[in-house]
């Protein structure tokens, strides 16, 4: 916590992080890890209202409200969801997975399928597109060779 906070001038007392919890070597043992169902948005058909786009074998289309949400990000996030890159899909060969959510392209938003594919398009031959993702719920970096 840094200092000034108003949670110290109200009595807070900070604490270690990783010193709570089970503690006994033994119920560690026996602790299970909680598995994480996947977000929602990453899985099954794309719904027949929404608009889909085609890039280099993989399926492109916007996402709203509650899938946002599942994605890890706020419902007024630009980007663009990849909903499917097969595997031996030219998009899966480049770095792009199903599920990845596709915010900027060289650091410039994107707001629309369309938008994606032309700041693909409009890339230099022979330098690297660097792409922000949202991956598994997590924000990361991603280049991808110029198409």
């Amino acid at each position: 916590m840094k200092a000034g906070s108003p949670a110290l001038t109200l009595g807070f007392e900070n604490f270690p992080m990783d010193q709570f919890g089970v503690s006994s070597p033994r119920l560690k043992a026996i602790a299970k890890t909680p598995a994480l169902p996947s977000p929602k948005a990453s899985r099954g058909p794309v719904p027949a209202t929404q608009p889909v786009t085609r890039w280099r074998g993989a399926t492109l289309r916007a996402l709203a409200g509650e899938e946002l949400s599942a994605l890890g990000v706020a419902r007024d996030a630009a980007g663009v969801l990849v909903a499917d890159a097969p595997a031996d899909s030219d998009a899966a060969k480049a770095g792009l997975r199903t599920g990845d959510f596709v915010q900027a392209v060289n650091g410039q938003p994107v707001r629309s399928a369309q938008d994606l594919v032309a700041r693909l398009r409009e890339a230099p031959a022979g330098q690297r597109v660097k792409l922000d993702i949202v991956r598994n719920q997590k924000r990361e970096p991603l280049e991808l060779p110029a198409p």
